[in-house]
Parts: C-alpha cells; structure tokens; sequence
C-alpha cells in the first residue's frame, strides 16, 4: 500500500485556479476531480524541477573539471 499525506490549505492565485478547474471541467475533453488536477500537475512540475536542478549540477560540474584542466598563468616577476 502506497504512504500518502493529506494537504489542505493550498494556496492559488485566481489565474492557477481559473486553469486548474478547465482541466477539471473538461476543457480537453474528459472531466476529473481538482485534487487529480493539482496532483499530476505537481507531479509533472516536480520531474521538470528535478531535471532542471540535475541540469544545472552537471553544468557546474562540467564548468569545475574543466577549470580545474585549464593551465595556472605563471606569476609575473619583478624587474628592477
């Protein structure tokens, strides 16, 4: 059996809301319940923030190997 949690007390702006029950209503051709609504858009919401943060740690991981290759400048010395 899945774990899951109730949440009540979710916050939406009007425009959040006014999208969510046109998909409720059947704005693409089927009926579901809000809850179903927010819950898979959640869901889908979370895979492309995951993606995003994987992303972004693969960048800057790139970006330190890639300083770490690159040659140290020799120091300059003083002449006098």
């Amino acid at each position: 059996m899945a774990w899951t949690k109730e949440y009540v007390g979710v916050r939406l702006d009007r425009e959040l809301l006014v999208r969510v029950d046109a998909i409720a209503e059947g704005q693409f051709g089927m009926k579901v319940p809000r809850s179903e609504v927010i819950r898979h858009a959640l869901d889908l919401g979370l895979n492309a923030l995951e993606r995003q943060l994987k992303d972004k740690a693969r960048d800057k991981a790139k970006a330190k190997a890639k300083a770490k290759d690159k040659p140290k400048a020799k120091p300059k010395t003083k002449t006098t």
